[in-house]
């Protein structure tokens, strides 16, 4: 039996959770809100993880796209069904994480997290469930 303590959801640890949940990852796509760069929320921020968990951090969301849809349901000049990421939905997809996939939960508290705890996790957050296995 797995004993799992609380993630500490800061800076640090947001940009890590984004980062192996985007590398290598092809469905998802994440932009940051063009307003939030211009009114210089992105200053001094080193990557594009960065940049979106600033803006979570400060309240805003982020968008992400599904493009996995993109290979074999959309015609041509449809866009990919766009989602938003805010920190009521990070929340969700740790305590979805926690309580329905604790092996990857575990490895997130361990520091043993990789491109699948990642991936887990934004699905859970973005969709409220696992659609792409």
């Amino acid at each position: 039996m797995l004993t799992i303590k609380d993630f500490t959801i800061d800076h640090e640890n947001l940009v890590n959770l984004l980062s192996v949940a985007t590398y290598g990852n092809y469905w998802p796509v994440i932009k940051a809100f063009k307003s939030d760069a211009e009114k210089g929320l992105f200053d001094n921020c080193e990557c594009r993880e960065d940049k979106w968990a600033k803006a979570l951090m400060h309240g805003k969301g982020v968008v992400v796209y599904d493009c996995y849809e993109m290979d074999s349901e959309l015609n041509e000049g449809e866009e990919p069904t766009k989602h938003y990421l805010t920190m009521e939905n990070v929340q969700k997809g740790l305590e979805l994480m926690r309580d329905e996939y604790p092996r990857h939960y575990a490895d997130l508290m361990e520091e043993e997290d990789d491109a699948i705890t990642g991936d887990v996790w934004l699905q859970l957050a973005v969709f409220g469930e696992l659609i792409y296995g």
